[in-house]
């Protein structure tokens, strides 16, 4: 919830508190649409796993090595979807 304090006649200052949960694991990674190479020469190129903890810069690392492959418009056909797990208590 924000918390608002009144600072004037016109003014009010907002702050909002985040807490960071728990961190999500990979669950999947799943590669659709492709047909125009086999399915490993995808699969090496990514930097993010089954079972791993979900990192920004492994999913950046991964549509950059992606494009480098040369078989992909980087602005139309390389999208990342990760479904992630929360985990276990």
């Amino acid at each position: 919830m924000p918390v608002e304090t009144v600072v004037g006649n016109d003014s009010i200052n907002v702050e909002i508190r985040m807490v960071e949960g728990p961190q999500a694991t990979i669950d999947r990674v799943i590669i659709k649409g492709n047909d125009r190479t086999h399915e490993h020469v995808i699969r090496r190129e990514l930097y993010t796993y089954p079972g791993e903890l979900f990192s920004r810069e492994d999913v950046i690392r991964s549509v950059r090595e992606l494009a480098n492959l040369g078989h992909f418009d980087p602005e139309k056909s390389i999208r990342l979807h990760y479904r992630t797990r929360k985990p276990e208590r």
